[in-house]
């Protein structure tokens, strides 16, 4: 039996999952297993990958998304740890060691998950040589932290190592929930979990036209999963942690003048409409969300014409 299962899920992967599988095989520990779930690539991902090593076991099935990979990974997973990486990310040499010294240092800890680093291919796939020190904590982001979820999710999930009883508490990811399946999960954690963030930066997050956080959607998935948090569980822990009134109105705001800045910049003046005008309703003040609200409006007669 491994001491930590590796899951990563992937769909027509083969332009960056060997490197992927690359950092993982270069890990400063040995004791790991690969469980890669294929979800209906319709590339030569698998060709690539399946000979790699023999730590890597390769399981097919039809596309159904990513929290649904990921639970097929779960439900084959024997090591007592569980990190899950995204086909196009890659760890930091010493992330796993690190992670369960880290959990040694903190057993009252869940998940401990860490920094990092957005990475836009090429040479530069360096950490600097830098050596990882478990001892560097956030404690702003450690501990009880459910009150730190209803302002966004912290979690970049290739960054985390789960205990596996965590896992097998928690259950499986909701796979109706995109693109906040991974929030929904870190939230369903925090509730009864802690967890504890490293300063350092322990993965290199590709970023690149095709991922699915850079295209547009027409729904404020954040302002929409942030209300069915409050409304599911409420604005409280369940060690009393609570996050202010104005944070959390802040964050809407936020939340909705980004939403509406993407969509006027996409061509889009019905969304952006709609979402400045909620983003005056949590900052009256703020006269950007009125200039851009009045061109929105301008934009939408010129094309009713």
């Amino acid at each position: 039996m491994p001491l930590i299962s590796v899951i990563i899920p992937t769909f027509n992967g083969s332009k960056y999952i060997v490197e992927t599988i690359k950092s993982v095989l270069a890990q400063d520990l040995n004791d790991y297993e690969i469980i890669i779930i294929d979800d209906g690539s319709t590339d030569n991902t698998v060709e690539l990958i399946q000979n790699l090593s023999p730590k890597i076991s390769v399981v097919k099935q039809k596309n159904k998304g990513i929290a649904e990979a990921r639970n097929r990974g779960i439900s084959l997973a024997t090591g007592k740890y569980i990190a899950f990486l995204d086909h196009d990310d890659v760890l930091h040499p010493e992330k796993l060691s690190a992670q369960l010294l880290c959990f040694k240092n903190n057993p009252d800890a869940g998940v401990i998950f860490g920094n990092f680093r957005r990475w836009y291919g090429g040479d530069e796939n360096e950490f600097f040589g830098s050596k990882l020190n478990p001892d560097l904590i956030n404690s702003e982001l450690s501990g009880w932290i459910y009150h730190k979820f209803l302002l966004t999710n912290w979690v970049l999930f290739s960054s985390a190592l789960f205990k596996s009883e965590v896992i097998q508490d928690i259950g499986l990811f909701n796979s109706e929930l995109p693109p906040s399946d991974d929030w929904d999960y870190a939230v369903r954690v925090s509730r009864k979990y802690k967890f504890y963030k490293m300063k350092q930066e322990v993965v290199l997050y590709r970023t690149h036209d095709n991922q699915t956080s850079r295209k547009v959607i027409l729904i404020n998935s954040e302002a929409e999963f942030r209300d069915k948090i409050i409304k599911q569980y409420g604005k409280v822990g369940t060690h009393g942690e609570t996050i202010s009134d104005q944070e959390l109105s802040y964050r809407n705001f936020k939340s909705h003048f980004d939403f509406g800045l993407s969509h006027y910049l996409n061509g889009d003046a019905r969304i952006a409409t709609k979402s400045f005008y909620h983003a005056i309703l949590y900052r009256p003040f703020f006269i950007k969300s009125y200039i851009f609200l009045g061109s929105s409006l301008i934009k939408l007669l010129i094309n009713r014409k």
